[in-house]
């Protein structure tokens, strides 16, 4: 998606989410996660707009981080950066970013820890959007058909 479609609104009921504010919060949680050295996936309506290469659309930001990497030093870190907006890491969370600019809208970042191994998590596929690469499920159309039951 070109750049110049940055300031594009997305359909949200009374309040317009703009495709800057998703970006810009998808970005606040890579920096976080990167911080922490850990990898994630994306999930939901996120994944599926990279997906079909559409441009995020929605009211929110949709991350998974699977257990095994959700370690002490993760969990501290992301404590430090979080510690005004989530009481407890370890477990899924959702917050509203910062560095994102304020409209009549703002999205919220959902972190979901999966528990459980699922096949289409084990061989992840990658996909690029803006100028960064990220994991997504593979096949996604059986993760798209499970998506409600991923824990």
């Amino acid at each position: 998606m070109k750049s110049s479609s940055k300031t594009q609104t997305q359909a949200g009921g009374n309040g317009q989410v703009k495709l800057e504010q998703l970006d810009l919060a998808l970005r606040d949680i890579e920096d976080l996660l990167q911080r922490a050295l850990c990898p994630f996936i994306l999930l939901g309506q996120t994944a599926k707009d990279i997906v079909d290469g559409t441009g995020l659309t929605g009211k929110r930001i949709d991350i998974g981080v699977e257990r095994k990497h959700m370690t002490k030093q993760v969990r501290g870190t992301l404590e430090f950066y979080l510690k005004d907006k989530v009481k407890d890491v370890g477990k899924s969370f959702d917050y509203e970013p910062s560095g994102v600019p304020k409209y009549k809208t703002m999205p919220r970042i959902y972190v979901k820890v999966i528990e459980r191994k699922w096949k289409f998590l084990k061989n992840k596929d990658f996909k690029f959007y803006m100028n960064s690469e990220y994991q997504i499920p593979n096949p996604f159309k059986n993760y798209w058909k499970a998506k409600g039951l991923v824990r």
